[in-house]
C-alpha cells in the first residue's frame, strides 16, 4: 500500500478528487472548531490533525490536508519510524492573481461557507506560498491553471516511492527529472521542487 500526504492549497482540487483513486480530503475545519463552531487551540487540534493524517496514510491512503502553517511544520518534525512521504501541492506566486480568481468565481457560484473560507484565506495568504519554498517538504506546483490532479498525484506517488530516485542527491535529481522531463511524451504541466529532509 502507497500512501502519501499531501498538503493542498485551496482551490488545487482536493474536495473534487475525494473519493476516487483512495483520496480523503481531510477538512481541517472538522478539527480545528469545537461542537459550537468555536476555534481551538492550534495546540490542541492541529496534532491531532496530523496524526489522523498519518494513520490514514499507513492505511494506503492518499490524504489531502491543510496548509496551515502549523500543519506544515508539525509534518515537518520527523521521527526516525515516520517514513510516510509528505508533499506541498501550491500554485506557484506567477498565479497569484488568476488563483484567486478562479476561488471568486467559485464562491460566487456556490456561496457556501467553506468556499468563502478558501477565498478569504488565499487574499490573505497567498503570499505564504513563497515561504514554502523553503519548507523541508518537498513542493509540487503546477506552471498552469489547467492541470490534472489525478496526473499530478500519480507522478507525485511514483516519485516519492522510486528507490532510484531516493538514492540521488539534489543535484543529481535535479539533472535527473530536467533529462527525464526532455524524454516525456506527454509530460504534466508541473514544476518539482524537492528538497530531502534530513534526519
Amino acid at each position: 500500500m502507497r500512501g502519501l500526504i499531501i498538503c493542498g492549497c485551496p482551490g488545487i482540487g482536493k474536495t473534487s478528487i475525494a473519493g476516487r483513486h483512495n483520496c480523503i480530503d481531510l477538512e481541517s475545519s472538522l478539527f480545528s472548531n469545537d461542537v459550537d463552531g468555536d476555534p481551538l487551540d492550534p495546540n490542541i487540534w492541529v496534532p491531532r490533525y496530523c496524526e489522523v493524517a498519518k494513520d490514514l496514510a499507513r492505511q494506503g491512503y492518499t490524504v489531502l490536508t491543510s496548509t496551515h502553517k502549523r500543519v506544515i511544520e508539525t509534518f515537518e518534525q520527523k521521527k526516525e519510524s515516520d517514513t510516510m512521504p509528505k508533499v506541498i501541492f501550491c500554485p506557484r506566486v506567477e498565479m497569484k492573481d488568476e488563483w484567486i480568481k478562479r476561488l471568486k468565481e467559485r464562491y460566487t457560484k456556490i456561496p457556501s461557507e467553506k468556499n468563502r473560507r478558501a477565498y478569504e484565506y488565499v487574499l490573505r495568504h497567498f503570499d505564504d506560498v513563497k515561504l514554502l519554498g523553503g519548507s523541508l517538504l518537498p513542493c509540487f506546483s503546477p506552471i498552469d491553471i489547467c492541470y490534472d490532479l489525478d496526473d499530478c498525484i500519480y507522478e507525485i506517488t511514483n516519485i516519492a516511492y522510486d528507490p532510484f530516485l531516493k538514492t540521488l542527491s539534489w543535484a543529481e535529481f535535479c539533472k535527473y527529472e530536467e533529462y527525464h522531463r526532455d524524454l516525456c511524451v506527454n509530460p504534466i504541466t508541473t514544476e518539482l521542487y524537492f528538497r530531502r529532509i534530513e534526519k
